[in-house]
């Protein structure tokens, strides 16, 4: 339990729980395979020293085949035989180094050029991006180290197998070539190249055994898949990854602090926009926003570079060069997309923007410009700075409308409909019309209807005809008949205030009848009674002509017979 705790306050809780697991594990298999591990062992070690005793016994021989070689080399009699002597010595040099290898892996499990090639010095500009790519491609060859370690071995393993047979067929065939005939120089060459291959032999033969301890330590020693990506899931998790989560953590915790300070920079300090610093106060904001994301990065560098962790490092700097590069193409947009926070492009600031259809008043700019619409409900439009790059703004008046109606007021559209305003938001207006009904329409499609707005006053006009037979009276008498009563009926059903003006003109003198104009111009407050009101006049002037006798006329076709 002590070690168990202690794995837990040093590791990490994951790693700690891990190789908490793994440890109780492992404690209840020792118990059940401790004497087979003991048994297995001895075995193993026997087996071990005789290959290290036949691999002692290889290198012995060829050394001493590498002294007789150069002594040969001091009596060479001409040049051919001394280079010659040069090429088998440097031959049994580098079998000699291999064998020395062999041997040291074989007794310790680590290589003198493993060793003595560990913290080398980079010398040149080459083999330090060599040694980049190898520090970046190591972490992914990590996780499959000791696969592709087993796969070599085994490799190896068939290729001496492959050895052993050609030396062991080369020997054969020189056996078959032993007789009486073989005698004199042939049989001094047959014999000296009969020891050559069975030295070839003896040496792949403790290559190959010594191959096949390795490869049953390691076959011994591999722990299973999911343990092992467990264990790089805990390693990561306490290394690398809590390296790369406080980087996050430091970069956006530095851009909130520093979005938090320009919060307080625009409401009370130096960034606060006005008419006369306006200009200035933009440059400092954008100056602010490329120091917000230096320090921000500085900030992810710092705990990378604080933890040691030189991978993630140069991962960050090779995203952010790229980042960089990439951008090279993109600078004009750049250009323009700064030109407009310093609100010297073609939209700016306070102006009225038209955007689907619907005008917008610009209110702030910035990487994310902010747009309203006074009229419409929950109407803030928030665009990227760079969908504005081809759009364009004008002043506007200061009694401009932006848009035709407010809710609760009454209109008429071009296709007949009558109603009120009930909501309008940038997607739909929904229209209530008498009965209780609701009429939908997209915004955009609702202004295509030019609407007519009757709740700032209207006007009715109503076209009334009566026959030629009083047309002596129809300029003088009939007008200021039909002007006088309907001023008095109409007063009566709006009010003093309801009823702005009533004219009542001569129109025309059509097919059939005297056409009059009746014009009432009354209070938006009436608006609601607009169908009332145009029906009230055609009966007050139905009225008027019954009680004066006066014909209306219908239409009719007059047929005159000739004489």
């Amino acid at each position: 339990m002590r070690v168990m705790s202690g794995i837990f306050l040093q590791r990490g809780w994951l790693q700690g729980l891990l190789q908490g697991v793994l440890l109780g594990l492992v404690m209840m298999a020792g118990s059940l395979e401790g004497q087979e591990a003991g048994s297995a062992d001895v075995e193993f070690r026997a087996k071990n020293i005789k290959t290290l005793e036949s691999l002692t016994g290889v290198m012995a021989e060829t050394e001493k085949a590498i002294t007789e070689k150069r002594a040969a080399k001091k009596m060479a009699a001409t040049e051919e035989e001394a280079a010659e002597l040069t090429r088998d010595i440097d031959k049994l040099r580098e079998r000699l180094t291999g064998l020395q290898d062999e041997f040291a892996k074989l007794a310790t499990g680590v290589g003198e050029a493993e060793y003595e090639g560990l913290g080398e010095s980079v010398s040149n500009l080459s083999e330090e991006l060599e040694q980049m790519g190898r520090l970046l491609v190591g972490e992914f060859n990590e996780a499959t180290a000791g696969a592709r370690e087993m796969e070599e071995m085994r490799s190896m393993q068939e290729t001496l197998l492959e050895r052993e047979d050609l030396a062991e067929r080369a020997l054969s065939r020189l056996t078959a070539l032993e007789g009486e005939e073989v005698q004199g120089v042939l049989k001094e060459r047959l014999d000296k190249m009969r020891e050559e291959w069975t030295a070839r032999l003896t040496q792949v033969v403790s290559q190959r055994e010594a191959l096949g301890l390795r490869i049953q330590r390691r076959e011994a020693e591999n722990i299973p898949v999911v343990e092992r990506l467990w264990a790089m899931v805990g390693k990561f998790c306490t290394q690398r990854g809590r390296n790369l989560l406080v980087a996050l953590l430091a970069f956006l915790g530095t851009t909130v602090v520093m979005r938090f300070l320009r919060h307080l920079l625009v409401r009370y300090g130096p960034l606060r926009r006005s008419k006369k610093s306006g200009f200035f106060v933009r440059v400092l904001d954008v100056v602010y926003g490329l120091i917000s994301v230096v320090i921000a990065l500085l900030a992810a560098f710092g705990v990378m570079y604080a933890a040691g962790d030189w991978l993630l490092l140069s991962l960050g700097l090779i995203f952010v060069v790229g980042l960089a590069w990439a951008m090279k193409s993109t600078l004009p947009g750049v250009y323009e997309q700064v030109k407009l926070v310093l609100n010297l492009g073609p939209v700016r600031e306070g102006e009225r923007f038209v955007y689907d259809g619907l005008p917008w008043k610009v209110k702030t700019l910035g990487f994310y410009c902010e747009f309203i619409n006074p009229e419409l409900t929950g109407a803030v439009l928030r665009l990227p700075i760079r969908s504005l790059i081809d759009e364009h703004s004008r002043p506007y008046v200061e009694k401009e409308p932006w848009f035709p109606t407010a809710v609760g007021d009454w209109l008429l559209l071009s296709d007949g409909t009558y109603g009120k305003v009930v909501s309008q938001t940038p997607e739909q207006v929904v229209v209530l019309k008498l009965g209780g009904s609701r009429a939908f329409y997209q915004t955009a499609a609702f202004l295509g209807l030019n609407p007519e707005n009757l709740s700032r006053n209207f006007r009715i006009n109503v076209t009334f005809g009566i026959d030629y037979a009083h047309k002596a009276e129809v300029t003088t008498t009939i007008r200021e008949i039909f002007e006088r009563r309907l001023r008095e009926e109409l007063r009566g059903c709006t009010g003093e205030d309801g009823l702005i003006s009533l004219k009542v003109e001569f129109s025309e003198a059509g097919a059939s009848s005297l056409n009059f104009e009746m014009l009432g111009d009354f209070s938006g407050e009436l608006a609601s009674r607009y169908n009332f009101l145009r029906r009230s006049i055609q009966r007050i002037c139905v009225d008027v002509c019954n009680e004066n006798g006066w014909v209306i006329p219908f239409t009719q076709i007059t047929v005159h017979q000739a004489r």
